[in-house]
């Protein structure tokens, strides 16, 4: 007989990180555009949520769209890594968030959705080191996402009204604050997100040396893109749609942070 408080911690875990993967792909990729849809999910994601929506009995898609609930919600973990493996957004949103896409990878991540599957189902087929790798797993993924909006809560934002306010000096000295708080040894001189507001910020103040030395240190994180795009200076950025060229990384000071800042 299956104890039906075996799995009951782990059933927390779950719905914690279903939902709030789900909410995190939503809130980043709305920022790109209103049709974040239509234009970020790869198209087998897409193809499969609207298939699940399609079988969905009359009843329960009344209150489905009722509620105003989104394709998101016919998706489960494998497609919220496809979503954000997807080779545009990991490059475009969720490379500066993750750094490392290790934690996506199709093994692990199979056998996160194997567990996944086993604790929904209350299926008697999971070892204890199979429960140790959900906590440990999930875990990661927490801080990954907390950590994010902490260090652009506490340091990003701040800098940037500082700079919006005219107060330059105090930007970039709160960016320093933060890239001291936050070394480790994988970052020995700082969150690399940070490293490139840093960056942003001597390049407006027409300080191009001391922005390629940071511009380079946030590639050398695997922060963003290549070195190469890294130091194409002097261009706009827009937020094209799937396939649409662009030209650099480089963010003016305006699109940078109140596209990827101030709608967090």
């Amino acid at each position: 007989m299956v104890d039906i408080n075996a799995y009951s911690e782990e059933y927390e875990i779950i719905f914690e990180l279903e939902t709030r993967l789900r909410l995190f792909i939503e809130n980043e990729l709305s920022k790109l555009s209103d049709f974040w849809w239509e234009d970020y999910v790869p198209p087998k994601v897409k193809e499969n949520a609207e298939k699940k929506l399609e079988k969905i009995s009359l009843p329960r898609l009344h209150l489905f769209r009722k509620r105003n609930l989104k394709y998101l919600y016919c998706c489960g973990l494998w497609d919220y890594r496809d979503i954000i493996t997807d080779n545009f957004n990991w490059n475009k949103v969720f490379r500066h968030i993750f750094v490392d896409n290790t934690l996506f990878d199709p093994s692990p991540w199979k056998q996160l959705v194997d567990i996944r599957n086993a604790v929904m189902h209350a299926l008697p087929t999971l070892e204890e080191n199979d429960l140790e790798y959900l906590h440990h797993w999930s875990k990661e993924i927490f801080k990954k996402m907390d950590g994010w909006k902490s260090i652009n809560e506490i340091y990003a934002k701040r800098s940037f009204y500082e700079k919006v306010a005219g107060n330059s000096i105090g930007a970039i000295e709160i960016l320093h604050k933060g890239l001291e708080k936050t070394k480790t040894d994988r970052t020995p001189c700082g969150d690399p997100w940070l490293a490139y507001c840093l960056g942003n910020d001597y390049r407006d103040s027409e300080k191009i040396m001391e922005a390629e030395k940071w511009y380079m240190y946030a590639a050398r994180a695997r922060m963003l893109y290549l070195a190469g795009e890294i130091l194409t200076l002097g261009h706009s950025w827009h937020f094209p749609r799937r396939g649409e060229p662009f030209s650099t990384i480089l963010m003016s000071i305006f699109t940078s942070f109140s596209k990827l800042c101030l709608n967090l």
